[in-house]
């Protein structure tokens, strides 16, 4: 396969454009990891929530069913993984936000593209990481 003037451009972008891809790359396999923690942890609620189902029409109390599927733990664990998770999207786009700055796309045109202010573009270039 011959290469597009494009892939010619990002071979000769510089040691920082090709950093600022490895940390997306990098963001993006962290938040691929986060959303399958996640995913996994509502397959796990689902089948709980079966079981919970079953468990209120026999007849059991709201404490017995908390505590028979484990409800006060399993919202800890889905808010600490959805903590994890928006995490992880925060430096996704905060890289891809650096990414493009390093292109040459303005921070307007970076904001219209995300939908989201310019001002959030700004703020997120510069924090440290």
């Amino acid at each position: 396969m011959s290469e597009t003037p494009a892939d010619e451009d990002r071979d000769d972008a510089g040691p920082e454009i090709a950093a600022l891809r490895e940390a997306v790359v990098h963001s993006m396999e962290a938040l691929a990891a986060a959303s399958r923690v996640l995913a996994t942890l509502f397959e796990r609620l689902d089948v709980a929530m079966a079981t919970g189902t079953a468990t209120i029409r026999a007849g059991s109390t709201a404490a017995d069913l908390a505590v028979s599927v484990n409800l006060p733990g399993r919202r800890e664990q889905l808010n600490e993984a959805a903590a994890q998770a928006r995490s992880a999207q925060h430096a996704l786009f905060r890289a891809l936000f650096r990414l493009a700055a390093a292109e040459g796309a303005p921070k307007a045109e970076i904001a219209r593209t995300w939908r989201v202010s310019r001002q959030l573009v700004s703020r997120m270039i510069k924090e440290p990481d």
